[in-house]
């Protein structure tokens, strides 16, 4: 199925790798059109490796995974002419999602995007927001972890703080907090019982990175203790709680936090001394993680899967990507589906997450080229055919071909 429900509105995005392109993906699937503007050489994201190949030519997965949908405008914010482009690029635009640093337009134009647009929500996406002692210094997720004390407590109790898991936490919820804001701030113009009606939403990656530390906060509020990496309730350092190895060298991750769903599991492989063996942990955690290592140790993981199959127990197998594929739970959920792109193939392609009327969004089948769209939408913004070749002769845009 395709939703409408943001049908008529355009989302200018000018943004590369993941929190601005994600919140834009999060509007694209419920209707927005979403108008993504790339200088000539494309969004950074296009030449990071591996690449699909076919008739169109080259595209990274990485940035077919975020853009698909969108339309391309390929210009040169170098040239004046380029920059007129881009200003009529936001006259006609509802939402405007911003990634550079902060200043940009105020540099390259003078004006803010709500000075050349009033009815325009501006929602510019940085490392550190707009003001503050950093808001000038680049920064990554990792790095945005670091400051907001998320990385202190990553990582296990013998080697200490390790490096950032392979998700980008970060870069993903700063994408769905500004796709949300988004749309509450579009909902607050057309409701009359609203009164506040910012133009500006301030998006930080550093405001999500201390985001997903919120129930630590607050913990550190009540009892001033500091998290340790690998020793902590929710991050290994129980033993009811935590990842362990099999005997043909496979991961299980056991969750049963919960009494009834711990005893479940004891009384399915009829060990009920570990119920003794958890309590005593409360006071000594090694006890179970000890105990537990070499229980999950003495047999592979076929071999679990079939022991507690049907148990109530939150033990799940650490599958990898290719194997989430065949996931029985997740492809009754329709998540992946393989896609055909016209020009680079057959691929997968994540899903909308949840289900309307028990039903997935379809995803977008294609990500433009460079430029794709470029003399379409010039043609939009009034833009005569001779200006828009002379705009193409003077390298000021750029049309794939």
């Amino acid at each position: 199925m395709q939703l409408d429900c943001l049908k008529g509105y355009t989302i200018l995005l000018n943004a590369h790798y993941i929190p601005g392109p994600l919140a834009a993906w999060f509007l694209r699937n419920l209707g927005a059109r979403v108008i993504k503007i790339e200088p000539p050489g494309g969004d950074l994201f296009r030449h990071v490796p591996p690449f699909f190949t076919g008739p169109g030519g080259r595209i990274s997965a990485y940035f077919r995974a975020l853009n698909a949908g969108f339309e391309s405008i390929s210009v040169n914010l170098k040239e004046p002419e380029g920059v007129a482009v881009f200003e009529k690029l936001l006259q006609v635009s509802h939402v405007y999602i911003d990634g550079n640093r902060p200043g940009f337009l105020q540099k390259l134009i003078g004006k803010t995007a709500t000075e050349i647009n009033p009815e325009l929500i501006s929602v510019p996406i940085s490392a550190f927001g707009l003001s503050g002692p950093c808001h000038l210094q680049a920064g990554h997720d990792g790095n945005c972890m670091a400051m907001a004390g998320t990385l202190s407590h990553n990582g296990d109790s013998e080697r200490g703080i390790s490096s950032p898991t392979g998700i980008q936490a970060v870069d993903i919820t700063a994408g769905l907090i500004a796709a949300c804001t988004a749309m509450g701030m579009l909902l607050g113009r057309r409701n009359p019982q609203s009164t506040a009606r910012p133009a500006v939403f301030d998006g930080s990656m550093l405001d999500a990175a201390v985001l997903l530390n919120q129930i630590y906060v607050s913990k550190f509020s009540a009892d001033a203790n500091e998290m340790q990496p690998g020793r902590e309730w929710l991050n290994g350092g129980r033993g009811y709680y935590a990842t362990y190895q099999t005997a043909d060298g496979r991961a299980v991750f056991f969750g049963a936090i919960e009494d009834k769903l711990f005893q479940n599991f004891t009384e399915k492989i009829e060990r009920s001394d570990l119920l003794e063996i958890r309590r005593q942990s409360e006071q000594n955690p090694a006890l179970l993680l000890d105990e537990l290592k070499i229980l999950f140790a003495s047999r592979s993981l076929s071999e679990w899967e079939e022991a507690l199959r049907d148990c109530d127990c939150c033990f799940t197998p650490v599958r990898s990507v290719g194997e989430a594929f065949a996931e029985p739970q997740i492809q009754h959920r329709g998540m992946i589906r393989e896609i055909n792109d016209s020009a680079w193939g057959n691929m997968h392609q994540i899903c909308y997450p949840g289900l309307f009327d028990s039903k997935n969004i379809d995803p977008s089948n294609e990500a433009p080229a460079i430029g794709q769209h470029t003399n379409s939408i010039l043609a939009e913004t009034g833009h005569t055919p001779s200006q828009i070749q002379d705009l193409l002769k003077s390298k000021v845009v750029r049309a794939s071909a």
